[in-house]
């Protein structure tokens, strides 16, 4: 399916883990260019996700420490 899509004997060699003698061999001509195209747009269904209550918004972080106060605790 990959070559007849892309045509790139090489790419499908690498990303099936074999050569591209191997690739040639057993599988370039197998399918065509319309069914690979049809194979390579098949998309899962969306499923509808229920409708939830939106989660509480946590509480905002404390104010950062004014840099006088970091230097007097570094001191200490």
């Amino acid at each position: 399916m990959h070559v007849a899509k892309f045509r790139l004997m090489g790419d499908t060699a690498l990303q099936a883990g074999n050569s591209e003698s191997i690739i040639r061999h057993h599988y370039l001509n197998v399918t065509t260019s319309q069914e690979a195209g049809a194979f390579f747009a098949i998309l899962p269904k969306r499923v509808a996700t229920p409708q939830t209550e939106p989660a509480p918004q946590a509480a905002s972080a404390p104010a950062p420490m004014p840099a006088s106060d970091r230097q007097d605790r570094l001191a200490a």
